[in-house]
């Protein structure tokens, strides 16, 4: 087997250093990590096929068990016996002894890898850890190497040893080659403890290296691939990629690699809030609640900046009125930059939207945009904001700023906005929004609910022209201000 390997490692060091696609693994390296699983003696199982070889062993005496039996029982034993129950513990462990007094290099295997996929807690782990080390032991093989090395039979300090390793290094595959963590237990309980080790550490930043340490995890993400990382690790992952920047900001690419994971495991939060709640569940599950929220607003920034920062800059190279579009990149930069823009999305005339195909890069760093119908003016664009809860059209070239109360009529959802084209008489100073905006409250008896506001200077002493008409406006809608000063 030691040939085989070796040669297995030739073939995945050449395969490596061929040209191949980063989304899917090549066939050439699906087939290494199967064929390196069998040697791992790691073959596919059922709950129905355990279930089915426990119940014919179990009335059997263990000494009168063939060795056949002894090695396929002992992984199932594990994985599925209730050893809080007394009699359960009892034919386990005695499985277990037996499996050790057997001594064939087969069911050694069995032990050590059982104990690597396994890695159980409570009543009995000990003795299968103990198992392991003895079987792992009496051979000269990897795993007595990697046993000494990480000292993977003692269960306080294996995960942390490999977790920490795998942090440090900048291979983690090899970590895990020397480890004797072969593809087939990846996602075993060892390697899933030690990558939980290695997320807690990161989110907590003991190291004081964040961005080493992101870029870490992520190129184990990569190299582990979907099937690698169960669903109970994932959300450590994403609490510890997205933690220590709740206070500061990565490089562009990492950013980028981080913001992908993100959105493809939880999605846009702008758009979609349920999945962002079952992360929170399932960091309340870990312990971690209290890091749900912050993370989710981590992401939320970055997306609205990048939507801010594509859109003004997009407008800027294209309108006739520079010194106009940067007043009023100006003047919403100030709401960005104090976090007070909770959701931003831009929506692009197909002439605009033609105009933006060689930023492609950057409108996907934003998450994407929408599109305006074509019974409006081509060249208009419109960035869509949240500021407390009122949403605002900032639109192009002339056009008068919306400002829409929740319940408005016509009010633009957030939670249906990708991929949808809008209809700009809706969301614009038109006749239909003043008329309908007017029956809603004549209807209701009260104020109305949306507003549209010109870019006309307010000639009043001592103000900024239409900022303080438009400041003073969000403020008495919202109570946000737009600084300790009164305008």
């Amino acid at each position: 087997m030691t040939a085989l390997r070796d040669a297995i490692s030739g073939m995945r060091a050449r395969a490596k250093a061929m040209p191949k696609p980063k989304a899917v693994p090549t066939a050439t390296e699906s087939a290494l990590k199967k064929l390196e699983a069998w040697i791992a003696g790691q073959h596919e199982t059922s709950d129905e096929a355990d279930a089915a070889l426990l119940a014919r062993v179990r009335p059997i005496p263990l000494h009168s068990l063939p060795d056949r039996d002894v090695r396929k029982s002992v992984p199932p034993a594990w994985r599925k016996s209730d050893r809080d129950i007394a009699s359960e513990r009892e034919w386990v462990l005695g499985l277990t002894n037996e499996a050790v007094k057997r001594n064939t290099k087969r069911i050694d295997r069995a032990l050590v890898l059982t104990w690597l996929e396994s890695f159980p807690e409570g009543m009995g782990a000990s003795d299968l850890a103990a198992a392991a080390k003895v079987a792992a032991n009496r051979r000269d093989w990897p795993y007595r190497i990697a046993g000494n090395e990480f000292d993977l039979w003692n269960r306080a300090s294996a995960a942390q040893k490999v977790g920490m390793e795998l942090l440090r290094s900048g291979d983690p595959d090899d970590v895990l080659r020397r480890a004797a963590l072969n593809p087939g237990v990846y996602s075993g309980n060892l390697v899933q403890a030690a990558l939980e080790c290695t997320a807690n550490t990161v989110a907590s930043g003991a190291s004081g290296t964040a961005a080493r340490d992101c870029k870490a995890l992520l190129d184990l993400l990569d190299m582990l691939g979907e099937a690698g990382i169960t669903s109970e690790t994932r959300p450590l992952f994403m609490r510890a990629l997205l933690k220590p920047w709740v206070q500061a900001a990565p490089d562009s690419d990492l950013r980028v690699r981080i913001q992908k994971f993100a959105l493809k495991e939880y999605g846009d939060p702008r758009f979609d809030a349920s999945k962002w709640a079952r992360l929170s569940s399932e960091l309340a599950a870990r312990g971690y609640g209290e890091d749900a929220e912050a993370v989710r607003l981590v992401v939320l920034r970055w997306l609205n900046r990048a939507s801010f920062e594509i859109f003004f800059k997009l407008i800027g190279q294209s309108t006739s009125d520079p010194t106009q579009w940067a007043a009023r990149e100006e003047f919403w930069r100030h709401y960005l930059e104090k976090d007070q823009i909770s959701r931003a999305f831009f929506i692009l005339g197909s002439e605009a939207e033609r105009q933006a195909r060689p930023h492609w890069q950057k409108l996907e760093e934003a998450g994407g945009y929408g599109r305006l119908r074509d019974d409006v003016d081509r060249s208009h664009s419109a960035f869509l904001m949240e500021i407390g809860d009122v949403i605002i059209a900032e639109w192009t070239h002339n056009a008068s700023c919306c400002f829409w109360r929740p319940n408005a009529v016509h009010r633009p959802d957030f939670s249906n906005i990708r991929g949808k084209r809008f209809d700009g008489r809706r969301m614009r100073n038109t006749d239909e929004m003043k008329v309908a905006s007017a029956k809603q409250a004549q209807s209701t008896g009260g104020q109305p609910l949306w507003a549209a506001l010109a870019h006309t200077p307010q000639r009043v002493k001592g103000t900024r022209g239409w900022h303080a008409k438009f400041a003073r406006h969000i403020r008495s809608w919202t109570g946000i201000a737009w600084s300790e000063a009164e305008w």
